[in-house]
């Protein structure tokens, strides 16, 4: 008998080491209640919902901010990406995306692009070491309030900025139920206007693990060892476009030499454009990546940048009377900029 359990003891052992030898699992978005395909008895809808007694027309348990905010909030066990404070409570690093209420983006940093150096492999944005040591200043909308999605339609003269009216919460841009995509992204934004079959980013795409979701450089946003030739800078720039439709630019167009970027794009508002696609092309159409897309320069959640009495001031598009906050008064006006005043501009123009 004894010799029976050395040799359990042993295999026990064996087996221990091997799992401790594996490298580490990716992770995907789907998961917990929001995993594409439960079958015939799904478990993952009362987490959510009760059928007789919901407290809106999804017969949701709370409201939605409030709902997401059980898993995704502080001090909460349902999962490790706390998008209200910013925080990976995995590793403690900080999100790539910003945090709705909190941000550890180190808006002030100094470091500036040697003359005739690559941006991209110098510049960086660091983080804050300390959790909710800085408020948000600028963030998405979750609460569902009514909200302009500026640059909304096509570039046709229209004179319009934007959808006014637009209902933003997380349930806008997330899939609660799962469906395989890059951060449970919606191929298109509920209520958007987007045209069918919108932008969908698979997640397979981009191997992580559960550090991935931390950055230490909100300035690289991009990701190792993808499994595609794409790259997420393009993807997410092409995504956000669908709501965001008149502010996507790409240097040169990807049939032609024409460019999309720094020429009047015909828009009586949004007329000239930086570039914000994350892919370049050559003359004879072949497509480069670029550093110079949407994520780069803005947290999609929030940032905890401020604006001056300058940067601050700059008004809304297309509204009359323009609409400026007066000055001294700016420092939630940062536009989800990732860097203090127009930080931003001078990571890579500082040449």
């Amino acid at each position: 008998m004894r010799k029976l359990w050395l040799i359990i003891l042993a295999l026990v052992v064996v087996v221990a080491l091997a799992l401790m030898a594996q490298p580490t699992s990716t992770t995907q978005a789907d998961n917990g209640p929001h995993a594409q395909g439960w079958g015939a008895t799904p478990d993952g809808c009362a987490a959510c919902h009760r059928i007789h007694r919901g407290v809106n027309d999804m017969l949701l348990l709370n409201e939605v901010e409030d709902l997401c905010r059980t898993c995704h909030g502080a001090g909460t066990t349902g999962s490790v990406l706390n998008v209200f404070d910013g925080t990976n409570d995995f590793d403690g690093g900080a999100l790539r995306s910003g945090g709705f209420e909190f941000a550890r983006i180190d808006t002030d940093d100094p470091s500036l692009p040697t003359p005739g150096a690559t941006p991209a492999t110098i510049l960086t944005i660091g983080v804050l070491s300390v959790p909710n040591s800085e408020t948000t200043q600028s963030s998405h909308s979750v609460d569902g309030s009514p909200q302009t999605i500026w640059g909304n339609g096509a570039i046709t003269g229209a004179s319009s900025p934007g959808m006014a009216g637009y209902d933003l919460e997380c349930g806008s841009c997330h899939d609660p139920h799962g469906n395989g995509n890059y951060r449970i992204l919606r191929s298109i934004p509920s209520g958007s206007a987007a045209p069918t079959p919108g932008y969908a980013i698979l997640d397979t795409l981009y191997p992580k693990t559960q550090a991935s979701y931390s950055t230490s450089n909100y300035f690289n946003m991009t990701f190792t060892g993808s499994a595609s030739s794409d790259n997420i800078l393009k993807d997410t720039s092409a995504w956000c476009s669908q709501c965001h439709t008149r502010y996507l630019a790409t240097r040169r167009a990807p049939t032609g030499p024409a460019d999309q970027s720094r020429v009047d794009s015909g828009d009586p508002i949004f007329k000239f454009r930086h570039t914000s696609s994350g892919v370049s092309y050559s003359s004879g159409g072949t497509p480069s990546n670029v550093t110079r897309a949407c994520i780069t320069c803005h947290a999609a959640h929030g940032s905890n940048a401020t604006a001056g009495d300058y940067s601050g001031s700059v008004p809304l598009p297309g509204v009359t009377p323009a609409a400026a906050p007066p000055a001294g008064t700016n420092s939630s006006d940062s536009r989800l900029l990732k860097m203090n005043n127009r930080g931003m501009c001078q990571k890579c123009h500082n040449q």
